[in-house]
């Protein structure tokens, strides 16, 4: 944070426009950033000088309120506009459901709950193991049945999308209150995805997203998607229809407040 405040006076001595914002937005996550008081009174500091608090999620929004002048909410964009980013396959070609979540330590994602309730489904499951050996462990307490369940480690991005691309859609009960990455990845790889309360589950897959709805109800969901074929394609055609979380119309958005942007 001091660090932070550095750049932040350089920038403003300059005379710049400044916003401030968090990397890791997640609720738990600035929860953690801010936990000790000398670290939240400098953001305090830093937030109540800056020209503009930006926030990735409508759940911070009242919080950077409380100590900026001024505050606006745009979702994290992605490049749906460009073809290169398009990782999608053919849907005769998706098959079984891909977990978005991937740490039994962070209570807030569910993990283990998705992973406990997907197990009662007879088709493929993936799972990203980025916990190492203990996350080894968890699984195999699972007990899967046999050949059901494909374990990956951790892989370069455009490795990572082209394994999600090849699932039917992606289900999570995470309640984190993030911008949404999984949910952004599902979108370049053109599938839906099932659960979340992030920003982009929450524009994206209105439908979907598990905002206000009980993890019950998000089970319900998958199974549609996995055996109702029209509901399907009307999922995948509402979210390929709505560019708004496009590089363009976040720059659309984002010049209305930013000066000069281009």
């Amino acid at each position: 944070m001091t660090e932070s405040r550095r750049a932040f006076e350089v920038l403003k001595a300059a005379g710049c426009f400044v916003a401030v914002s968090f990397k890791e937005s997640g609720a738990h996550q600035v929860a953690s950033q801010l936990l000790r008081p000398k670290r939240f009174q400098l953001f305090r500091e830093i937030a109540a000088q800056a020209d503009l608090c930006l926030s990735s999620t409508p759940d911070l929004v009242p919080f950077y309120a409380s100590v900026c002048r001024q505050t606006v909410h745009l979702p994290t964009p992605y490049p749906l506009e460009f073809e290169s980013w398009n990782f999608s396959r053919p849907p005769d070609e998706r098959q079984g459901i891909f977990i978005g979540t991937r740490e039994f330590s962070v209570f807030s994602r569910n993990h283990l709950l998705v992973l406990a309730s997907v197990r009662t489904f007879s088709v493929p499951v993936t799972v990203i193991n980025g916990d190492g050996r203990p996350g080894e462990r968890m699984l195999r307490v699972l007990k899967f049945p046999m050949d059901q369940l494909t374990v990956s480690q951790p892989l370069p991005y455009p490795e990572y999308l082209r394994l999600m691309a090849r699932h039917r859609f992606v289900l999570q009960f995470d309640q984190s209150s993030v911008p949404g990455q999984v949910a952004g990845d599902s979108l370049l790889c053109r599938i839906p995805t099932v659960g979340g309360n992030g920003a982009v589950e929450r524009v994206a897959f209105p439908a979907l997203h598990g905002h206000g709805r009980s993890f019950e109800e998000l089970v319900e969901l998958a199974r549609r998607l996995l055996h109702d074929h029209d509901f399907y394609e009307q999922q995948c055609a509402a979210f390929e229809a709505d560019r708004t979380l496009s590089f363009t119309k976040a720059i659309d958005s984002m010049s209305r407040w930013l000066p000069d942007l281009t």
